[in-house]
């Protein structure tokens, strides 16, 4: 993929707007933001509608301002991000000059205090392209101490999640006091270097004790001995190598520059915003509410629930499903609109609160659906159910629009922030929207937290304006949840992010394998009599459940499905090992069911058993 890197230009200003990148810069820039310094929970927070159109035309079009560049580069920074490795390495080495060039013009114009307050998260776009392999430099000893916990501070998980955004202003002004508490800080501070010294050696300790530092003072002084080490290498180089690539730079040396950096934009960016708190309604208003839930509860027919969900894991929890319906009933809900099927639970429990009363619907979204989950849905629910595939995203709007008045809406996919926003941006803008549920919402988590530990989804419902009622809130767990949950086989998966457990079933070696076999297999007329029709059908399955997944995600499994299947590849040149792994996937397909006696033949000239096998002798120089 050819970039259209922008020529140099000389431009004095580094703040301001950049309209033509994004008419809502602010909330590209914090998308941009989460997906660098969170890429673990990105998908609960951000949209692919978030950054995509915003980069795509960063990539077409000519700036006239350094903001306006400083946006392009980040965004096509973040292009050349996404790529895989090998994509990624061809259009490095296409464009190498162009970015170099381009880094060179925005730190000698901004300055790289500006470039870490601009909102943009320039230097840590470029540890993640280091990070992916691109940074193949020589020059940092591997023995330095200090190199090794900054790298490790920098590689390290996150400790809490990413702020909100807001509607206006996404981030307060940054401040260089706060400390970041999104990364730990390196333990070790290096020592200063002569002014003699290698300047990318001294901008590298001079950007680990900026990172280090918890004085604003001293680490706005590092920061800016930094961009002195940095400029004076720029223009040395520049004068050694005029015309010609850069044989060291922040690319490709192993000193620890764009790490140490992006540490410290981390630290700015990391700051809960400064907005206006949302004003929650009346006391009495929810208490009166509560006393109404609690009546129909007392009066709903829940008994038909457990048998729908019990036995299947992983589904919604008959309990939440009971109030999710109990809160429909009080509101006079005629259809329900779900996004995210998956195995159909609780469209089952949609689709028996639909029979219970003539004149109710269900409409179902899912990005894929398995044909076996559509066609035992389709003859449970008849009539009541409609089952569309796409993308929730893009499709919602129609759902809503389409179901009417007297609307339920259930998320169970997206999850996360990203979830509350999309039901309060649709609660706003279709008053026939009665009820907005999130599904996976538990009080605490490992991972996707605040300072506090609390779930950050959890957290973005209680600010919320509308009136929010939880599943696990002790009144509701004691006096209905224990009794209807009775015997209900279920599994936390709250905290997966993504297609973990996805990625985890597509074994890379499995599935180059499986496809190695089906290449091999004699063709035949009809599909019903071809040899390897239960490992076409597995590759089939792996393929739907690749559509399940966010783009990097299918990216990460493509990668190591390619180089998976190069190895299995060679493995099959030899015969031995081919046979081998035929075995392997042969042992892996289904017993067929044999109603009658079993018949086995032997060879009557065979001695022993194996005496009739084939063997396959080694050249004779072997001997």
């Amino acid at each position: 993929m050819l970039l259209p890197w922008l020529l140099p230009a000389a431009v004095a200003a580094c703040r301001g707007s950049c309209h033509s990148v994004a008419a809502d810069l602010p909330k590209v820039q914090w998308a941009l933001r989460v997906w660098t310094f969170w890429p673990g929970v990105a998908e609960l927070e951000i949209r692919p509608e978030d950054l995509m159109p915003a980069a795509e035309r960063a990539l077409s079009m000519r700036a006239e301002s350094l903001p306006c560049r400083l946006a392009q580069l980040a965004l096509q920074l973040f292009i050349l991000c996404g790529m895989g490795r090998e994509e990624q390495l061809q259009a490095m080495k296409v464009h190498e000059e162009a970015v170099l060039t381009e880094i060179d013009v925005l730190v000698q114009s901004c300055g790289m205090a500006n470039l870490i307050e601009s909102g943009w998260p320039f230097f840590s776009l470029l540890a993640l392209l280091r990070a992916g392999g691109v940074g193949t430099g020589e020059g940092a000893p591997q023995h330095a101490s200090w190199v090794w916990h900054l790298r490790a501070a920098w590689g390290a998980v996150p400790q809490v999640g990413p702020p909100p955004p807001e509607s206006d202003v996404v981030y307060a002004p940054p401040r260089w006091s706060r400390k970041a508490p999104g990364k730990p800080r390196p333990r070790l501070r290096p020592r200063p270097v002569s002014g003699l010294a290698d300047g990318l050696h001294m901008a590298a300790v001079a950007a680990a004790r900026a990172a280090a530092s918890e004085v604003p003072r001293w680490r706005r002084g590092y920061v800016k001995v930094a961009e002195a080490a940095l400029q004076r290498h720029m223009r040395w180089s520049g004068r050694r190598t005029a015309g010609t690539a850069r044989s060291r730079n922040l690319l490709t040396t192993l000193w620890p520059v764009c790490e140490s950096l992006s540490l410290v934009e981390m630290g700015l960016f990391a700051v809960e915003p400064q907005g206006q708190v949302l004003q929650g309604l009346p006391p009495w208003v929810g208490q009166e509410f509560l006393r109404k839930l609690w009546s129909q509860l007392g009066a709903a027919h829940w008994d038909s629930e457990p048998s729908v969900l019990a036995t299947l894991p992983g589904s919604v929890l008959p309990s939440e499903a009971l109030l999710f319906h109990t809160l429909a009933d009080l509101e006079g809900v005629q259809v329900i609109v779900e996004s995210g099927v998956s195995q159909g639970g609780s469209t089952r429990a949609a689709c028996a609160w639909a029979r219970a009363v003539p004149g109710r619907r269900v409409l179902a979204l899912e990005r894929s659906v398995s044909p076996a989950v559509a066609a035992e849905l389709q003859s449970l629910c008849g009539g009541v159910l409609t089952l569309k595939e796409g993308d929730t995203f893009n499709m919602l709007d129609s759902a809503l629009a389409a179901a009417g008045n007297a609307t339920a809406l259930l998320l169970d996919g997206p999850k996360g922030r990203v979830a509350v926003r999309l039901a309060e941006d649709a609660m706003r803008r279709f008053p026939g929207l009665r009820v907005a549920a999130v599904h996976d919402v538990p009080r605490l988590d490992s991972r996707y937290r605040d300072e506090q530990g609390r779930h950050l989804t959890r957290v973005a419902m209680e600010a919320s304006p509308c009136l929010q009622v939880f599943s696990d809130e002790p009144w509701y767990v004691a006096n209905f949840a224990r009794r209807i949950d009775v015997g209900t086989s279920w599994s936390d998966t709250s905290s997966e992010t993504g297609a973990a457990t996805l990625i985890a079933a597509m074994d890379p070696v499995r599935q180059a394998n499986l496809s190695a076999y089906v290449a091999s297999a004699p063709k035949t007329g009809s599909a019903s009599t071809f040899s390897a029709l239960w490992e076409k059908k597995q590759l089939l399955e792996a393929r739907r459940k690749r559509s399940t997944m966010n783009f990097m995600e299918r990216m990460e499994v493509d990668s190591e499905h390619r180089q998976a299947l190069a190895q299995v590849t060679e493995m099959r040149r030899n015969e031995d090992h081919r046979k081998a792994l035929d075995r392997l996937i042969e042992g892996m397909r289904p017993e067929n069911q044999v109603g009658g006696p079993k018949i086995v033949k032997h060879n009557g000239k065979a001695l022993h058993q194996g005496h009739d096998r084939k063997l396959n002798w080694a050249p004779l120089e072997c001997y």
